[in-house]
């Protein structure tokens, strides 16, 4: 009775007082306060601490080879201690040596590998190149040996093979140029700790050919504007197009913009291009985004892949030369003239693909301005003077809209506020685009500056 009494049951009493002597208190071992806890000391049914202490040693072992770096065997770890708190780093944050082979160079076409087991069946080597098909729509499974492909991973007797499909060739090229940043990361790393077998002059170039090769396999035309000239040429952005329609490609672009050489020809291009997709490709974003969301179930603070791909091209815009920042606003201003007026991102948007449209332009006038291309001499800047007054008129057309919806809030028009926001493309919540109104008044003329004036006292 006493052990019931004590303990709540018979010998729960004696486990308790045990448990104490333990250190399961707060004042023990285990407790917040006591010692830190051995491992030495835990025991179970069935094995003692030394069995115990021996499977640690084993798994301890298998995850850290003293034959290898920790750059190679726990990089996760190593790049939180070299962000968060580099004086715990054992040894540089570096690769001891560098890739040689590309990617694609390693994953040549060949017939399917398959593990080396013995036993019934055989376990194929997984090969993002040589992908199996699950189903077989065509009806020729039987004839070629099985989902439409011959026995030694052959051509296909009709139609294409899976690898050729547009969207899963993008997903290849993504995975390769994301293994392609990563060697430039570790040329970075190696230049950073003093590690680099080669002087700094051949590790620039062997950086700026990885660069450049992955810019190259884009395939973006060297024009900012696609005239129907050159697409009877040949020149198109079809494969710009399929890596932006995938996040993880429009997360690579954004890692490659701000890698490449300032003012290079590669970054010059790849700038061009984002502004020629900029309205439609940051609508599909903010899509995608919206979608993960929802899939997900919760919200999420960190931006879309395109606005943060818009974000670098405006950074990558400042180091534009001349030629190449005059061609931008005729790239930017022809996609926005020729996408729908109604679909039209609003500049005054406070957030979302407003913003991100609005940063691109406030980023190319102030580089105009910085070299001298100003909008109001249309005599030495003919082509950026009309491209500045189309992008103006789009610009005062929504700035109405903007005052629309002051005018009707102040009024306590829930109605018609909506009704400007709706006009406005959608957007959540519009206010006054300061950076870029400021941006705009060196290329102005007169006239076009008391109409800023006068926007802005409006929409106080």
């Amino acid at each position: 009775q006493g052990g019931r009494d004590q303990g709540g049951g018979y010998g729960q009493g004696q486990r308790r007082q045990q448990y104490d002597r333990n250190g399961g208190g707060r004042g023990g071992r285990g407790g917040r306060g006591g010692q830190r806890h051995n491992h030495r000391n835990r025991s179970a049914k069935l094995m003692t601490s030394d069995e115990i202490e021996q499977i640690l040693r084993i798994q301890w072992a298998a995850t850290h080879p003293m034959d290898r770096a920790a750059y190679d065997h726990d990089y996760y770890y190593q790049c939180w201690l070299n962000t968060n708190n580099k004086g715990k780093l054992r040894e540089p944050f570096a690769p001891d040596t560098l890739r040689e082979l590309a990617p694609q160079a390693k994953e040549a076409r060949a017939p399917t590998a398959f593990v080396a087991l013995e036993g019934m069946g055989r376990v194929p080597f997984s090969n993002i190149r040589a992908p199996k098909p699950i189903l077989d729509f065509s009806g020729k499974g039987e004839k070629d040996g099985g989902g439409g492909r011959e026995e030694a991973d052959g051509d296909m007797s009709g139609g294409r093979r899976l690898e050729q499909e547009p969207l899963l060739a993008a997903r290849i090229m993504i995975e390769d140029g994301m293994c392609l940043l990563l060697d430039v990361d570790d040329i970075d790393r190696q230049v950073e700790e003093n590690m680099a077998r080669e002087a700094p002059a051949a590790m620039a170039r062997r950086r700026d050919f990885l660069l450049e090769g992955l810019a190259g396999t884009l395939r973006l035309p060297a024009a900012p504007v696609l005239t129907p000239q050159a697409v009877k040429r040949g020149d198109s952005d079809a494969v710009f197009d399929r890596i932006c329609a995938l996040h993880k490609g429009r997360v690579m672009l954004a890692k490659l913009l701000p890698r490449l050489r300032p003012g290079c020809s590669a970054a010059s291009s790849l700038v061009w291009a984002v502004m020629r997709h900029a309205p439609a490709l940051l609508i599909s974003g903010e899509a995608d985004r919206d979608k993960s969301v929802a899939a997900a179930g919760h919200d999420e603070t960190s931006r879309d892949s395109a606005e943060q791909l818009a974000t670098e091209t405006a950074a990558a815009v400042a180091s534009l030369n001349y030629n190449a920042t005059a061609s931008s606003i005729e790239a930017l201003a022809g996609a926005m003239v020729a996408h729908d007026r109604s679909k039209l991102p609003s500049l005054a948007a406070a957030s979302g693909p407003g913003a991100s449209l609005a940063a691109l332009l406030t980023a190319v006038l102030e580089q105009g301005s910085r070299l001298g291309i100003l909008g109001a001499d249309y005599d030495s800047s003919p082509e950026w003077s009309d491209c500045f007054t189309t992008l103006f008129g789009i610009l005062d057309a929504q700035l109405a809209t903007l005052q629309t919806h002051v005018e009707a809030t102040k009024a306590g028009d829930k109605k018609a506020a909506a009704q400007a926001l709706a006009a406005a493309g959608g957007a959540g919540r519009l206010d006054l685009p300061r950076d870029l109104l400021r941006a705009c008044v060196p290329h102005c003329s007169a006239e076009q500056r008391e109409t800023i004036r006068n926007r802005i006292q409006s929409c106080q």
